[in-house]
């Protein structure tokens, strides 16, 4: 059964015709048993520039949406015959990190621009030198994530966003004809895109906090 309510009978005994019915009630899953696939995957440098122009071009992580067509369940017999369900949320999560290791090498034109040995100490946060380059990789790592459960990274605030609103929205579907799901997917991963950000990037907790500063120009 995918969906609940009133079977009614009629049949003749005897000769005589008798009618019964009964009141049929599904319980629904629970959201957190509808799967959503994913996958991580690393690309270093991707699409990040050579030369960068702030903080922002040493990592980044992009999430990209693929429908799986095989998480739809067919009804064949009962009275829900011809109806269909998701068995799972229907996408793959494909989660690609970038580190700018191109501009975070030692000898880079982004190196090159920087002091070669750190200056005195002074009121406030001093410049970065050419050591500080290389040592900030671990912390672009793991601001942006490595693993689904990487903590206050982007791809573990993404998936803790994206799948309790995706299996809230496809576990009650049942219908003749399931609409595409791309849309409403794309409209969930933009929220969760969005609270990834203001959750890691806003937060005292985020891993890529710098005691210096670079120069970009």
């Amino acid at each position: 059964m995918a969906a609940g309510g009133t079977l009614q009978v009629s049949a003749t005994i005897a000769g005589a015709t008798q009618n019964a019915s009964a009141t049929i009630q599904v319980e629904p899953r629970s959201p957190a048993a509808l799967a959503v696939a994913f996958v991580i995957s690393r690309n270093d440098p991707g699409e990040l520039p050579a030369r960068p122009t702030s903080e922002h071009d040493f990592g980044q992580t992009g999430f990209l949406l693929q429908v799986n067509a095989n998480t739809i369940e067919y009804i064949t017999d009962g009275p829900n015959t011809g109806l269909s369900f998701f068995n799972a949320v229907p996408v793959t999560v494909e989660i690609t990190v970038s580190v700018n290791t191109v501009a975070l090498a030692v000898g880079s034109d982004f190196w090159q621009l920087q002091d070669p040995f750190a200056r005195p100490p002074t009121i406030g946060i001093g410049a970065c030198n050419r050591s500080d380059v290389t040592r900030i990789i671990p912390l672009v790592e793991a601001h942006e994530g490595t693993a689904r459960n990487s903590p206050n990274s982007h791809v573990k605030e993404y998936m803790d966003a994206f799948e309790p609103e995706a299996r809230a929205f496809f576990e009650p579907i049942v219908a003749a004809e399931l609409a595409g799901p791309l849309d409403d997917l794309t409209r969930i991963s933009n929220r969760a895109t969005a609270v990834s950000k203001q959750r890691v990037d806003n937060s005292l907790a985020n891993p890529f906090r710098l005691n210096c500063r670079f120069k970009y120009f």
